[in-house]
């Protein structure tokens, strides 16, 4: 470990993480999915301002906006809408998950120099479970929280402080690392600093222009950061 990372371990000791998008490549299934469904549903892909809005949401959250449906209507609805996004998903879920390239090596790096090391996603545990084993990736993590661990999903920062909690860190010790709007509004309104990953596919420009703490072009560049966050006269 080099001295200045030595240093900056000090500051930051948790770095929590998104999932979709952000450590595990579902970029293409979940677009494929969301479009299957809105063309069966709407008679229309979904436009990019779709995808903005919805990105990072709770499943129920996206069904409710491609159709359009809300409270108990959406009640009624939900389990058939989960049943076809289950059955369009999980058909191309091994051949459509990827990794990213250069997270393993940084989870490894991270581990390996004493971060701990989280998940706070909107997905459901399963999703989550089968991209981490897939790439051998479970190891690393501390503890990992799902759309069924929380009550309110992002952009309210209950997950985040949950799992900052279960670490027994402080937000001024705490970085999260996502990949859309609710990602940055959650670390946010947890008080965080948040890191938005530049291979984003949630609007990189508008993302961009709400400022967040910090961006990364590649999973190693997390070090730089962490490095930045250490520095006492910033």
């Amino acid at each position: 470990m080099s001295l200045q990372l030595k240093e900056a371990i000090k500051m930051i000791k948790t770095v929590l993480f998104d999932f979709d998008g952000t450590l595990v490549n579902t970029n293409e299934i979940i677009k494929l999915t969301l479009n299957e469904i809105s063309l069966k549903h709407r008679g229309k892909e979904l436009a990019e301002e779709d995808f903005d809005e919805i990105l990072g949401k709770p499943l129920r959250d996206q069904m409710a906006h491609i159709h359009g449906c809300f409270g108990d209507e959406l009640e009624a609805a939900y389990p058939e809408f989960l049943k076809l996004y289950r059955s369009l998903y999980n058909k191309r879920r091994d051949s459509l998950t990827k990794e990213f390239d250069g997270v393993g090596k940084m989870l490894e790096t991270l581990y390996k120099e004493g971060f701990q090391l989280g998940i706070v996603s909107s997905k459901g545990i399963g999703g989550i479970r089968h991209g981490l084993e897939k790439f051998g990736l479970s190891k690393y993590f501390s503890t990992i929280l799902s759309k069924y661990d929380v009550e309110n999903s992002k952009p309210h920062p209950e997950g985040l402080l949950k799992a900052m909690e279960l670490l027994d860190s402080k937000p001024e010790n705490t970085i999260f690392v996502g990949d859309s709007r609710h990602d940055l509004l959650a670390a946010k309104n947890a008080g965080i600093v948040f890191v938005l990953v530049s291979w984003t596919i949630a609007g990189y420009e508008r993302l961009r222009s709400m400022n967040p703490d910090y961006i990364i072009n590649h999973p190693m560049d997390i070090l730089d950061v962490i490095k930045a966050c250490g520095k006492t006269d910033k």
